[in-house]
């Protein structure tokens, strides 16, 4: 699988907040088993594999007593 996914976290502070949002490529390849034969009511399936992230950008924005923060997320250099 490729996919393109959007991950951040926002968090709330007494005087302010900050908010992150990145985006990564994601690459999972996979290897599946199925049990039994194809056609079966119940036909139970098992895979595995690694996944790799990477990052291709982002924006964060902070506000703490007033002040306003904006930055930009650099991605890897591929």
């Amino acid at each position: 699988d490729l996919t393109l996914q959007r991950e951040g976290t926002k968090k709330e502070f007494a005087n302010g907040e900050w908010d992150v949002d990145l985006n990564y490529i994601r690459l999972t390849p996979k290897f599946m088993y199925f049990f039994g034969e194809y056609g079966q009511a119940v036909r139970p399936k098992l895979f595995v594999g690694p996944s790799a992230g990477f990052l291709v950008g982002g924006k964060t924005k902070s506000t703490f007593s007033g002040n306003k923060i904006k930055a930009h997320v650099r991605g890897n250099n591929c």
